[in-house]
């Protein structure tokens, strides 16, 4: 389904929307624009503690390097022999899907003229550690399910919020990610 757009400009729900309909006019006319590679550099610290570098991105013809780096730390849990100092895998993953889904929506909402006064999203995950600990070959060690609670509160009537939604389920890249196969190619170095 394609979202029909309305002649906005200016900033709705924090988004330069002339910058975005730009963007996707750019984009639209050159697809190379749409390559983007995203670099990280993940640092293992003690323990269950590591730290992530997060500095460059190449997108399109640009290569986009940051004066200091974002980082981003990560550590179990006590009950798993964490120390508990920074949010687990699972947690940034589940930030991950719901800051994408976040911003796959205000874009959407933004682009038609939709203001969003509050939104929230509430993710619960599942995971039996058995796999995560090697105890039991048959049961995964990943996430097995994800219940997503979207809240947004908009004086837009109901049937174009859950359009936007729908829209942005098809979008999110992280999401996509999530639930579609992609390449992964693993290499000791």
């Amino acid at each position: 389904m394609e979202m029909p757009l309305q002649e906005v400009k200016g900033f709705i729900n924090g988004v330069d929307v002339g910058k975005l309909e730009a963007t996707i006019d750019a984009v639209n006319n050159n697809p190379d624009l749409a390559a983007f590679r995203f670099h990280i550099a993940n640092e293992w610290i003690n323990g269950t503690k590591t730290e992530t570098a997060a500095q460059r991105i190449d997108g399109g013809p640009q290569v986009l390097i940051r004066t200091e780096p974002f980082k981003i730390r990560s550590d179990q849990p006590c009950v798993l022999m964490g120390a508990d100092t920074a949010p687990c895998a699972a947690v940034s993953l589940m930030h991950a899907l719901a800051s994408c889904l976040s911003t796959s929506i205000v874009y959407a909402a933004s682009l038609r003229g939709i203001e969003i006064k509050k939104m929230s999203i509430i993710l619960e995950g599942d995971v039996d550690i058995q796999g995560v600990l090697g105890i039991s070959e048959q049961i995964k060690p990943g996430l097995t399910n994800l219940d997503l609670d979207i809240r947004i509160d908009s004086n837009s009537p109901k049937q174009e919020i859950e359009e936007i939604v729908q829209y942005a389920q098809k979008h999110s890249m992280i999401l996509d990610t999530l639930i579609n196969q992609m390449n992964l190619d693993i290499n000791l170095v």
